[in-house]
């Protein structure tokens, strides 16, 4: 009865950081609205203490995703959720930068700092798509919000610099990974599910 617990405190935690994670990066969104009539977007520090806060929450759910895959000997999968873990966390401390953003130039050095943290994300999301316990459209839906990011990466190496288009397409690639948060929660749950399932009498 135990373990049983343990496992269900696990599920819950998991479930419950990555569901209000996205609660949260939401509000901030909504409430919060980024101001794009600069020649580069302008965000609300409170904005950006709840988006941090909800980054917290994320961080929270992948770690402890990364150390159920490694119990379940999912190695690189495990990698992945870590790899995402740390990406997310380099990516939150360039969002106090974006709190004192008075210049073009200034907005490009939070710009720097977030594609150094999409370097490690892109194949972190490649290794958790390698995990076996999500389905396969989660696992794939998992990758695809890369894309976004990606194209918002290779642009700004390249010299472009509209940022608010940038911008544009980096909250688009994010705004999916909060949806993939939700899916991977969901996930959780139904594996937790299965697994009691499989370990009742008869």
């Amino acid at each position: 009865m135990n373990e049983a617990r343990k496992k269900r405190n696990v599920m819950l935690a998991t479930v419950i950081s990555l569901i209000l994670s996205t609660l949260f990066q939401l509000l901030s969104v909504i409430i919060y609205p980024p101001d794009f009539s600069l020649d580069y977007p302008s965000y609300s520090p409170d904005g950006v203490l709840l988006l941090e806060f909800g980054g917290a929450l994320l961080l929270l759910g992948l770690t402890i995703i990364g150390m159920k895959a490694e119990e379940e000997k999912e190695t690189l999968a495990a990698a992945g959720f870590t790899a995402a873990a740390i990406s997310m966390g380099v990516s939150m401390a360039g969002l106090f930068e974006i709190t004192h953003v008075n210049s073009a130039e200034s907005y490009e050095k939070f710009y720097y700092i977030t594609v150094s943290s999409n370097f490690l994300l892109f194949p972190a999301l490649i290794l958790i798509a390698s995990y076996q316990r999500f389905k396969n459209w989660i696992r794939m839906a998992g990758f695809a919000v890369s894309l976004p990011l990606l194209l918002s990466t290779i642009l700004f190496i390249a010299g472009y610099r509209d940022y608010k288009n940038l911008e544009l397409i980096s909250n688009s690639g994010y705004f999916l990974l909060m949806l993939v948060c939700l899916l991977w929660a969901y996930n959780v749950y139904i594996n937790y599910k299965e697994d009691s399932g499989k370990r009742s009498p008869g």
